[in-house]
Parts: C-alpha cells; sequence; structure tokens
C-alpha cells in the first residue's frame, strides 16, 4: 500500500509540473500565436483532469 501512495504521489508531482509548464506556455504565447495558445491550454487541461482524478 506505500508503495502505491508514493507512486501516486511521485506522480502527482510530475503532473504538477507538466500542468504549471503549459498554463506558462499558453499565457506567454497568447498575444503571439493563438492557435499555439491554445494548444497548450487543451493540453494543460487534461494534465488537470489527470491530477484531479488522481487526488481523489
Amino acid at each position: 500500500m506505500k508503495a502505491y501512495n508514493k507512486y501516486r504521489i511521485e506522480l502527482l508531482k510530475k503532473l504538477t509540473v507538466r500542468y504549471q509548464t503549459l498554463v506558462e506556455r499558453a499565457y506567454n504565447l497568447r498575444q503571439t500565436d493563438e492557435s499555439k495558445s491554445d494548444y497548450f491550454t487543451y493540453e494543460a487541461t487534461k494534465i488537470l483532469q489527470k491530477i484531479n482524478w488522481l487526488d481523489l
């Protein structure tokens, strides 16, 4: 059981860093390249859904 929790915590950390990176990229591209910004926002939303699912 502890190994599962440790794995879950590590996965949550990695996903959180990935989510933050995608949100930052989307924000930085908002004015210059709207299509890339939308893509990064979409990917960040998918990552956030995984984070919320794992954090139950």
